[in-house]
């Protein structure tokens, strides 16, 4: 008894694997999210400029931030985030056009006045682990934010978010929304405390 119990399970273990990797699930890439044309337009008609820090010659291509678990213990799958500056640049861009900002790239500096703001990953996570027919995501974010003025650094923070679902299917488009949903709300708090930062022109 105990022998076919555990023939069974090998079996289903087995399966759940096939299963896996069959549907293409075995490697996940959360992706940067497209600047639209209403956001640039909206960005080029405010009138707060501040330069957004990106050093596109330092860029890496892919950013190994967790894996996709089957039964909760077997790492069988990698999720990578595909150009991790592009995807913290283009969602900050969109954050500071939608709170009055016109954000410009460094090589637009003409005027020395013009803060500069510099967002970087701390740390990133993202998992999701297999229970049969369930899947808990979950992923955290720690984005640290500088502020510069005349090129001189004023003043810098940290922020941190996490979340977690439970979902019947996850694979890379609900892994992607999770991320985004975190990485939504990291910009936003941060930002909130840019705001508060550019208006004291002080260090916090």
């Amino acid at each position: 008894m105990k022998r076919l119990l555990n023939i069974n399970l090998f079996l289903l273990v087995l399966s759940v694997v096939c299963i896996f990797f069959i549907t293409g699930c075995n490697t996940a890439k959360i992706q940067p999210q497209t600047i639209t044309e209403k956001i640039i337009e909206l960005a080029d008609i405010n009138n707060k400029l501040i330069i957004l820090d990106y050093q596109e010659d330092k860029k890496e291509e892919y950013l190994p931030i967790g894996h996709q678990y089957v039964l909760f213990f077997l790492p069988l799958g990698n999720i990578f985030l595909e150009r991790p500056d592009d995807i913290i640049f283009n969602k900050t861009f969109q954050e500071l056009s939608l709170k009055g900002f016109h954000p410009i790239s460094t090589y637009d500096i003409k005027d020395k006045d013009i803060p500069i703001l510099k967002v970087k990953i701390i740390d990133s996570s993202l998992s999701a682990y297999d229970f049969l027919f369930l899947r808990k995501i979950s992923s955290e974010i720690t984005l640290e934010f500088s502020l510069l003025i005349n090129g001189h650094p004023l003043s810098s923070w940290t922020v941190n978010e996490r979340d977690s679902e439970w979902k019947e299917f996850a694979f890379e488009p609900q892994l992607n929304y999770l991320f985004n949903k975190i990485l939504s709300k990291t910009v936003k708090n941060g930002l909130s405390q840019l705001t508060k930062r550019l208006k004291k022109r002080v260090p916090l």
